[in-house]
């Protein structure tokens, strides 16, 4: 009996056992069939999220699109706007001037008709000379009666005496000699012996303006500059330029922030090469003797006080203080910070000006300080300008002096050769907007002409997220004043460049990457005629002292 009621009571354990295991393995069936049910809700409420973020990023992606088309289409609206309205103001300027020429003619026509209808056809020729200057002047013939009758009348007045004594002087109208002077003043011309007296007092008197010498710079292989129209991507090309090349890249903006950068930390000159350089010698004259002798006693004496900054730091003082004082940074302080990043070039190596000179007076300083060319000024001939001064075109009028005619060649240019990027405005328009960069990598987009990647809006499917492009400058704010100060500039530099034969116009609408290898083959043509040049001189000069040891021989 305890035997059979032992195997009872273990049969009885089995079975609650048993009855447990079957409730464990129902209850893992359910919790696994609750996993699988949350893990599909799951994946289903992922693939809903995803679905919902792309279709996100495509809608924000396309409102980005329409924002970039609006303002891409305002803004070639406005272009299109301004320069009807320039043209307008062009064609209202040129209709006055018509205007007020056709009205000059028709008054000197009508007094010249009732002067003759008066005098029976006789016009003295005086009046005659006096009403054809004041029409050269631009001056009222008839006699004012209306208010303010100084303000026409007083330069009228002044214009006819300042015929009467360049009539005086060129000895012509009323001053003409008579025919005995004339033979005498003949015969003199033909005097060498009194011209050169006459020339040797004139030049005693209007001794000729002291030509400095020319500036001396070290030996670079190559010397360009690029020009263009915002967004022509001449930047970028410079840029890859001086990394795949022997080239230094000079960015105007970059050059002044140095200069202003080295005047706030006080840079101090450690030699006195920059005072050479900065202050140039000049011919002392009679007038500035003492005062020249006062400024070096008042400079000596601050430099044993005070350490003198260098020439970086005062060019970059110039510039601060004109910003301070809210004015543009004036022409001549921009040339010589560029003259000063020039002059730090190592020699051997190539530099290359990003966008500078930007207007035909840069240009003129640029060149006069990289080859010391400065072109003639133009004076209007017999015009004294102000009676009892020198004359701005010195000729002996007793005496024709002997002039050495000037030579007709070519004047030759501190810069090798000048790049313009053209392009119509449109494009630079286009490229000013939707422009968008990887802050990671830093490579660029654009919304139209170089997409971004699917999902740099939101971030989805791990792609990169795109930031607006950082533009310190404001160059797409300023696109439109940009293109239009270009526009008014460019034909003046064109005309400029074209004298000395430097001038090179490449498509800029095309890849970076084209035009930069359209660039890099313009510049190696470039350096190989050089080089071929270099030769052909080096084989002439040879020859003619072959000859010449050859002729001495015999």
């Amino acid at each position: 009996e305890i035997l059979v009621n032992r195997l009872m009571r273990q049969s009885q354990q089995e079975r609650r056992i048993v009855v447990q295991l079957m409730q464990l393995k129902r209850e893992k069936e359910v919790i696994r069939e609750n996993r699988v049910f949350l893990n599909k809700q799951h994946e289903e409420r992922r693939v809903q999220e995803f679905e919902e973020s792309l279709a996100r990023e495509a809608k924000l992606a396309q409102l980005e699109k329409d924002g970039y088309q609006a303002r891409l289409v305002e803004e070639e609206e406005v272009h299109r706007r301004l320069i009807a309205e320039k043209e307008t103001r062009r064609y209202e300027k040129h209709y006055r001037i018509c205007r007020e020429m056709i009205e000059q003619i028709v008054d000197l026509a009508t007094v010249v008709g009732e002067y003759r209808k008066l005098t029976e056809q006789l016009l003295p020729p005086k009046m005659m000379r006096e009403w054809k200057e004041l029409f050269v002047n631009g001056l009222p013939i008839h006699e004012n009666t209306v208010e303010k009758v100084d303000s026409i009348e007083y330069p009228k007045r002044q214009a006819i005496d300042e015929q009467d004594f360049t009539e005086y002087k060129t000895t012509t109208g009323e001053w003409h000699p008579s025919a005995e002077l004339l033979d005498i003043r003949s015969s003199l011309k033909e005097n060498a012996i009194l011209g050169h007296v006459v020339q040797k007092i004139y030049s005693i008197i209007y001794p000729p303006d002291p030509k400095s010498p020319p500036p001396t710079f070290p030996d670079f292989p190559i010397k360009a500059c690029f020009l263009g129209k915002s967004f022509s991507g001449k930047t970028k090309v410079v840029d890859q330029l001086a990394t795949s090349h022997r080239l230094c890249a000079l960015h105007m903006n970059e050059l002044l922030k140095e200069a202003v950068e080295a005047f706030k930390a006080g840079q101090i000159d450690n030699s006195d090469e920059a005072a050479s350089i900065a202050e140039p010698s000049r011919p002392p004259t009679e007038m500035s003797a003492l005062t020249d002798i006062k400024e070096d006693q008042e400079e000596a004496s601050v430099e044993t006080t005070a350490p003198k900054l260098s020439l970086l730091a005062r060019l970059g003082a110039a510039a601060h203080g004109e910003m301070m004082n809210g004015q543009a940074v004036s022409d001549k302080t921009l040339v010589d910070v560029v003259v000063e990043a020039i002059r730090r070039v190592p020699e051997g190596t190539g530099w290359v000006l990003d966008g500078f000179p930007t207007s035909i007076h840069q240009a003129k300083i640029l060149e006069k300080a990289l080859s010391g060319y400065e072109p003639a000024k133009k004076g209007k001939a017999g015009s004294s300008g102000v009676r009892g001064k020198c004359p701005s075109k010195k000729k002996a009028t007793l005496l024709p002096v002997k002039e050495a005619a000037e030579s007709l060649v070519l004047p030759v240019s501190g810069l090798d050769i000048v790049v313009y990027f053209n392009q119509p405005d449109e494009l630079s328009i286009k490229r000013a907007l939707g422009r968008k960069v990887d802050p990671q990598t830093g490579e660029e987009y654009h919304l139209e002409l170089k997409e971004p990647p699917f999902g740099s809006v939101t971030g989805v499917q791990d792609a990169p997220l795109l930031v607006p492009v950082h533009d310190p400058n404001f160059e797409a704010e300023q696109i439109q004043t940009r293109l239009s100060y270009f526009r008014d500039q460019w034909p003046k530099l064109k005309t400029w460049f074209s004298q000395f034969n430097i001038l090179v116009e490449i498509n800029s609408t095309e890849s970076s990457v084209e035009v930069c290898k359209t660039v890099e083959d313009v510049l190696t043509d470039l350096v190989q005629k050089r080089k071929e040049a270099e030769e052909e001189k080096r084989a002439a000069e040879e020859a003619a002292k072959k000859k010449a040891e050859e002729e001495a021989a015999a």
